[in-house]
């Protein structure tokens, strides 16, 4: 098997094992107790808890904090289902915000940092190469790092409302599967049962990214 089919199949394993050592941390550590308070206060806020957490989420995602554990904690706090359309619209709204200030408030210091790193290098590359294509297969397949790929569009010739379009459709598949995964870790850490729904529907999920994966990276081989 190439070296590069197997990261591509790994990548999935490695993203469960993630979740798994999170909720082990939660559980060793105790901290579910802070979770409910957090819940708490969300539901005290009524109808503007999702939007203050789209701003957290917003703000994470512009200081380039990890977005897994801001996934996760939207998860916990709302439910699957709205959990996956607060992620998607933050991550959406998020990647805006930083491409626009890459390519139009902090251009030149965001172009001097990111010169330097090789993935960046990759990626302003691929843009010239294939243009904002390039775009939906980096979401999909997630070959550079998330907030890289965030200011790093920025400083392309990639058209800003191609690019919100295409982060997206490509940022939907992604969040089903996380959100399928961590609800299924929830139903076992709090309810001791699992809905096998959820796993088939993560698994449904998983071949899909597989195959788009898949042939994405036929797709750049190809067009080599």
């Amino acid at each position: 098997m190439k070296r590069e089919n197997l990261k591509l199949l790994l990548r999935p394993v490695i993203l469960i094992a993630v979740i798994a050592l999170l909720f082990s941390i939660v559980r060793t550590f105790d901290l579910v107790e802070q979770f409910d308070e957090l819940r708490t206060w969300i539901s005290s806020l009524g109808p503007w808890g999702p939007f203050v957490y789209v701003a957290l989420f917003l703000a994470g995602i512009l200081a380039t904090f990890p977005t897994p554990v801001l996934k996760i904690g939207a998860i916990v706090l709302f439910g699957p289902w709205k959990a996956a359309i607060i992620i998607i619209v933050s991550i959406t709204l998020g990647s805006s915000l930083s491409f626009i200030v890459s390519r139009y408030l902090a251009r030149d210091s965001i172009a001097r940092l990111l010169s330097r790193r090789e993935k960046f290098r990759k990626l302003d590359n691929l843009t010239k190469k294939y243009g904002a294509a390039i775009v939906l297969i980096a979401r999909l397949v997630q070959f550079i790092p998330f907030n890289l790929q965030n200011y790093g569009f920025g400083l392309t010739k990639v058209k800003f409302r191609t690019y919100v379009l295409l982060t997206f459709v490509g940022m939907i598949p992604n969040t089903i599967f996380y959100t399928a995964v961590t609800d299924a870790f929830i139903d076992k850490f709090e309810e001791g049962h699992i809905r096998w729904a959820i796993v088939v529907l993560a698994a449904v999920t998983l071949i899909f990214m597989t195959i788009a994966a898949y042939f994405a990276r036929r797709y750049l081989k190809d067009n080599d």
